[in-house]
């Protein structure tokens, strides 16, 4: 998983939250590049996705790149170029390079022949990039289509997640929908939110849905709730809750 930092700006505490954060085919092209080295498109495709399979992420991103500059509107190119938009984005993922990898990650989702499993894992990643953009509110709005995209349970179904890997990412998606509440500023909501959903989490996510919960409690000025939830999660906090009480 990737590890990401959030800065949550409503509050004194920065929230940590995880995160989580080629196959080429078609015809050859007989025509040669303009440039420094002479390949042929096939060829540049195929040592873009050498380099991105050797995890040269900057390398393979250049020769992306510089196939769609010299290629891209050739009408023979488009099925290549098509396969060539998840590894060019999951490069420009790499390098951090976040508002690159959404215009690609974009221009990928427009295809509706695109490989399937891989469209649901741009469609996670485009959340993300618009998180890192300040996009809150709309990248809500995709990470719940993300979550959408699968039945019930299938995050535990073996099997459906060797054909669909992205599966593994709702309970990390359903993590970020709370969390983009929060840094909308909809600290209710947030809360709330983290109390529907954390019960139905694998019991890391769910530890981290509670102190999401906690935050956006406090950040709301429950304090009361947030004592509440802290003894329901950590029933041996009751007497040093009791105590804060009592001091107040």
């Amino acid at each position: 998983m990737l590890l990401s930092t959030v800065p949550m700006r409503r509050f004194g505490v920065r929230v940590l939250l995880v995160i989580l954060l080629g196959i080429f085919t078609g015809a050859l092209f007989g025509q040669k590049m303009a440039g420094k080295q002479d390949f042929t498109a096939d060829e540049l495709a195929v040592n873009a996705s050498s380099l991105y399979a050797q995890g040269k992420y900057s390398e393979a991103a250049a020769l992306y790149q510089r196939f769609l500059a010299d290629f891209g509107s050739a009408a023979e190119a488009q099925a290549m170029i098509l396969q060539m938009r998840f590894p060019h984005a999951m490069c420009l993922l790499r390098l951090q390079r976040m508002s690159e990898a959404q215009q690609v990650i974009k221009e990928a989702l427009v295809s509706e022949s695109a490989d399937p499993a891989q469209r649901q894992e741009m469609l996670f990643w485009s959340g993300v990039c618009q998180m890192q953009e300040n996009q809150y509110a709309q990248a809500g709005i995709t990470f719940e289509k993300f979550v959408g995209l699968f039945p019930s349970g299938s995050d535990r179904n073996p099997g459906y997640a060797r054909q669909f890997p992205a599966v593994q990412k709702v309970s990390e998606a359903r993590l970020l929908i709370g969390a983009c509440l929060l840094l909308e500023g909809k600290s209710k909501d947030a809360a709330g939110y983290f109390a529907r959903i954390k019960n139905e989490l694998i019991p890391t996510n769910r530890g981290r849905a509670t102190v999401l919960q906690l935050h956006a409690l406090l950040d709301a000025g429950e304090e009361d709730e947030a004592i509440k939830v802290v003894i329901e999660e950590f029933p041996r906090m009751e007497d040093w809750c009791n105590w804060s009480r009592f001091r107040r």
